[in-house]
């Protein structure tokens, strides 16, 4: 939330800054606001008007605002970063703890159980195999599907378009 906070109030300073200067890319001789246009009258159009430089700069402050975040340089903010944990120091009860998730997960290829993790709140995995599954959307479309006959008791007439 405070991202946000820093954010908006660069945005505004940013605004501010614009509407004091009044520079003669966005405004008028009369102090009014350029329509947009390119390849008119430079007098009263521009590349820039006012409402493009509000979307560009509340995107740019945010970008801003999330470098300066990472770097951690504001005040309030901190990034995590990982720590190497020794496994050494500590409690044998910890350390179990810490092992017991590595031992159980195998290599390979997991997928959500949605119905699980909706009933408990607690996200749950399938496990698939050591391979990759065999979906369509690994693939891209197949060029075409197999279909088998069914027996039926009518037989329907051909399809349009065949």
């Amino acid at each position: 939330m405070k991202l946000l906070l820093y954010a908006g109030l660069l945005y505004l300073a940013g605004v501010a800054t614009l509407l004091l200067l009044q520079p003669k890319l966005v405004f008028r001789e009369d102090g009014s606001w350029k329509e947009f246009g390119v390849g008119r009258d430079p007098n009263h159009f521009t590349w820039l008007p006012l409402w493009l430089f509000a979307i560009l700069w509340a995107m740019l402050s945010y970008m801003i605002i999330l470098f300066f975040a990472g770097a951690n340089l504001l005040p309030g903010i901190q990034t995590v970063t990982e720590e190497q944990v020794d496994l050494n120091s500590l409690s044998a009860r910890k350390r179990a703890k810490a092992l017991k998730g590595l031992d159980e997960a195998q290599p390979g290829y997991y997928m959500l159980n949605v119905g699980e993790s909706g009933a408990k709140g607690v996200p749950k995995y399938v496990y698939l195999g050591p391979s990759a599954p065999n979906l369509i959307y690994n693939q891209g479309a197949p060029e075409s599907i197999p279909i088998t006959r069914l027996p039926i008791e009518k037989e329907v007439g051909p399809i349009s378009g065949e």
